[in-house]
């Protein structure tokens, strides 16, 4: 009786042992997949980092077209008919301050 009893808890230890085994590659493989899971999301936002940063630049450029003194006198030309002012016609308002001058 001791002897069946030794090996039913041998046995018991075994199984205890190779379940064990099998919880710990379990919980190591599902953590490989996690890993592998969220470096694939990394990427992911990495590639789209990228494309947005391109699109931001684009925009910078577009704007800075859209911005230029040309096209926005060109605008203004098509739209309430002006002609541009040309460099010699210009007209300058000073004002000048008083000057007293003390006789000698």
């Amino acid at each position: 009786m001791d002897n069946k009893k030794i090996i039913i808890e041998n046995m018991f230890f075994v199984v205890l042992n190779i379940f064990i085994v099998f919880i710990l590659v379990f919980i190591y493989v599902l953590r490989n997949i996690q890993f592998a899971n969220l470096d694939y999301q990394i990427q992911i936002l990495k590639k789209e980092k990228k494309k947005l940063f391109e699109e931001v630049e684009e925009l910078h450029v577009i704007v800075a077209d859209y911005s230029k003194t040309s096209r926005i006198e060109k605008l203004y030309r098509e739209k309430y008919g002006y002609l541009p002012v040309q460099t010699g016609k210009k007209i300058i308002t000073l004002e000048l301050n008083e000057i007293i001058v003390k006789p000698k």
